[in-house]
């Protein structure tokens, strides 16, 4: 499981953290701890820019599984996509 701090850099971010929720703008920080469900959602047009860090690192492998299993044209649910959250410690909801 990864902990993952962000540095909206432009536009805006919707930040879900267990109960909790934030929009963010430029030069506001969020930290997404690894033990509370967390999501973040693009809220503005054109596309927010964000910084993200991961820690520990190997976040890059987790996406790197996701894109192998959407371009198989498996998706969240599947049984190859729910088998990339267990190789990783993570649960989707």
């Amino acid at each position: 499981p990864y902990a993952a701090p962000e540095l909206v850099m432009a536009g805006s971010l919707t930040a879900a953290v267990g109960d909790e929720t934030y929009t963010l703008g430029p030069g506001d920080f969020a930290f997404l701890p690894r033990d509370i469900p967390h999501s973040l959602t693009n809220s503005s047009q054109p596309a927010a820019r964000f910084v993200f860090v991961s820690s520990p690192g190997g976040f890059e492998h987790l996406m790197d599984d996701f894109v192998e299993a959407a371009m198989g044209g498996h998706g969240p649910g599947s049984v190859e996509w729910r088998a990339v959250e267990e190789r990783h410690g993570l649960e989707f909801l």
